[in-house]
């Protein structure tokens, strides 16, 4: 029985990353122009015409504190104001909250124009991450070159 339990959970983990991927594509403005997201993407593996971005997933961590209604939504405020200056900075493309979602514990996504270890760096300074309500998962994510564009891409 418990195997048939982890193969039914990887199951539904692909069919959710497929569902996550599909949904970030949503977010992007596909862009049929010549602009060159090469200036703030990282390198994809040599000769394979993709491009690689670092994906972060944030999740609902296992024990997330307990907190009352004022402290959770200023520590919300916090959480996006981080964000926001990580937008500023050109680090991340694009980031948001997910929607509607098997898993609740899948909160929102967030796409780095820089390398791994950074974005992982930069997601841990999240206040929501610090309290422990969140956590995070960090993957790179390779498209094909040209296939889409980030507003941040072309400023």
């Amino acid at each position: 029985m418990a195997f048939y339990d982890v193969g039914m959970r990887t199951q539904r983990f692909c069919i959710l990353m497929i569902f996550v991927i599909s949904a970030i594509s949503c977010l992007v403005v596909v862009q049929r122009t010549f602009a060159d997201p090469a200036a703030t993407s990282q390198p994809a593996p040599a000769s394979t015409g993709l491009i690689s971005r670092t994906f972060v997933i944030l999740m609902l961590a296992d024990h997330p504190p307990q907190m009352d209604e004022k402290a959770a939504a200023d520590l919300q405020a916090r959480h996006l104001a981080h964000i926001a200056e990580m937008t500023r900075s050109g680090k991340v493309l694009v980031a948001g909250p997910f929607g509607s979602r098997d898993d609740e514990r899948l909160r929102g996504a967030i796409v780095f124009s820089c390398a791994i270890d950074e974005a992982r760096q930069l997601a841990s300074e999240d206040p929501a991450v610090k309290t422990g309500r969140l956590k995070v998962v960090c993957m790179t994510w390779n498209t094909q070159k040209g296939a889409m564009s980030f507003a941040a891409e072309t400023r």
